[in-house]
């Protein structure tokens, strides 16, 4: 039997760490890696090249080169087949804290002092909404639901965070629970 120990994008969103658990004679055949615009459409990065590691060390960090990205700041997917598992073994992780850093600058410039005429303070509130019900949909394995949640903030996140790894923000698995961290 195969199981997902870990993962998990990292802090800085220039790795992600997979490591599973197998017994012996178990192998992963199958992997693969779809982001958010790629789940919707059925597509995934094939990462068969890397099977061979993966089964040797059970381990494999991955870098954005390997999914012909510059960084890792959407919702990544993860698909494994072998033998040791029944079906599809899934999987998905994401890096949130440049949506902290997003939600606090809105909240710094918001004008308090008058709630009902302000769009400050409400784009702050929905962007918070869209924050909380992107966590909720990928803990329930709501995709599509994290995936539109995720776009949503996109656009009340104007100003892309670059250096935003100060702030532990990440959404994965880790000893087969998902966490947020």
């Amino acid at each position: 039997m195969i199981t997902i120990k870990t993962f998990q994008v990292s802090i800085d969103r220039k790795t992600i760490l997979l490591e599973i658990v197998k017994e012996v004679g178990d192998a992963v055949t199958s992997f693969k890696i779809a982001d958010q615009e790629d789940y919707l459409q059925d597509l995934s990065t094939d990462l068969a090249a890397k099977i061979a590691v993966l089964n040797a060390e059970n381990a494999i960090t991955l870098v954005p080169l390997d999914l012909g990205l510059s960084i890792f700041d959407g919702i990544y997917f993860l698909e494994l087949q072998g033998t040791g598992i029944d079906g599809t073994l899934k999987s998905v992780t994401a890096n949130i804290s440049q949506y902290f850093y997003c939600i606090n600058d809105l909240l710094a410039i918001a004008n308090t002092d008058c709630v009902d005429c302000n769009n400050g303070l409400k784009n702050v509130l929905t962007a918070d909404l869209f924050l909380e019900g992107l966590k909720a949909a990928l803990y329930l394995g709501r995709y599509t639901e994290a995936i539109n949640h995720f776009y949503s903030l996109n656009k009340l996140c104007i100003n892309r965070c670059d250096s935003c790894s100060s702030v532990s923000g990440t959404f994965g698995q880790l000893n087969g629970d998902f966490i947020i961290a």
